[in-house]
Order: C-alpha cells, then sequence, then structure tokens
C-alpha cells in the first residue's frame, strides 16, 4: 500500500471577510492527502508475475536443453562411427604390413615382380592415408561437437 501525506501550510494572511465590510487577518492551514487505493495487493501481483516469469525461464531453458542434445545426436554418431573405423584402420594396417614384409621376401627370392610388390606397397601406403584422413574428421567432428555445445575449442 502507497500513500503520501504532504501538508501545507500558510501563514497569517489579509483578506476580504465577505460578511464584515473590513479587512481581517486570517489562519489557513490544510492537509492534503493523496492516496491511490488502487495499488492494493500489488505486491501480490508482482509475486506472481515473478513466479510466472521464472516458470517461462525454467521452460526456455529446458526447451534449449532439449534443443541441444537433438543437434548433438548426429555428431554424437558421426564420433562414434569414426571411433570404431579408426580401429578397423589399425586392424587392416597391421595386415597390409604383414602383406608387405611376405611380399619383400617373395620379391628378394623373385617370386613376385617389383610391379606386385609396388601395388602392395601402396596398399599399405593408402591405408595409412584413409587413419589420417579418418583421425582428421574425428577431430572436426569433436571440434564440431565442442562448438555446438558452446564450449572453447582448443
Amino acid at each position: 500500500m502507497q500513500k503520501k501525506v504532504l501538508v501545507t501550510l500558510a501563514l497569517a494572511s489579509l483578506g476580504f471577510n465577505a460578511l464584515s465590510s473590513d479587512f481581517q487577518s486570517y489562519w489557513l492551514a490544510g492537509v492534503r492527502v493523496h492516496w491511490t487505493p488502487f495499488n492494493w495487493g500489488t505486491t501480490g501481483r508482482d509475486q506472481e508475475l515473478l513466479a510466472l516469469e521464472r516458470e517461462v525461464v525454467a521452460t526456455n531453458e529446458a526447451a534449449f536443453a532439449r534443443s541441444l542434445a537433438r543437434q548433438a545426436q548426429p555428431t554424437l554418431a558421426t564420433i562414434a562411427r569414426l571411433d570404431s573405423t579408426l580401429a578397423l584402420d589399425e586392424r587392416i594396417i597391421a595386415l597390409r604390413e604383414q602383406v608387405v614384409r611376405e611380399a619383400r621376401a617373395q620379391l628378394a627370392e623373385s617370386v613376385i615382380t617389383a610391379a606386385t610388390y609396388t601395388d602392395k606397397s601402396t596398399d599399405l601406403l593408402v591405408a595409412r592415408l584413409r587413419r589420417v584422413q579418418h583421425r582428421v574428421a574425428l577431430d572436426q567432428a569433436r571440434a564440431t561437437l565442442l562448438n555446438t555445445l558452446g564450449v572453447e575449442v582448443r
């Protein structure tokens, strides 16, 4: 409840008395009160308004979190796929290295030609290049995920 009280006092003054033919001094005092009854209950309404605003903020926060989760899902799937691909790449490279060792021994014994040995060495290099490509793609996917979540990428 908001009340404003203003007090006005006027000191002695001369004025004309309408009931008499002469001037007389008089004192004037007054009190002026300003009170707006329409402010009753505003604190209750303000508290209700704040509670509603808190609910709106909580709802917006939950919607934002769900949106982030939806945006992160494809990137998380890509990261999982690239992790398994890198494990396969390691296995492929190990097998290709074994093939190249055997081809080197066969070349030394003149069982295969140099062109065949070169093909097998090229296959090993291609497998190593694919592993590097997959590592770069994995790092890019991780950076994209961090960017989506708003975390600084280092």
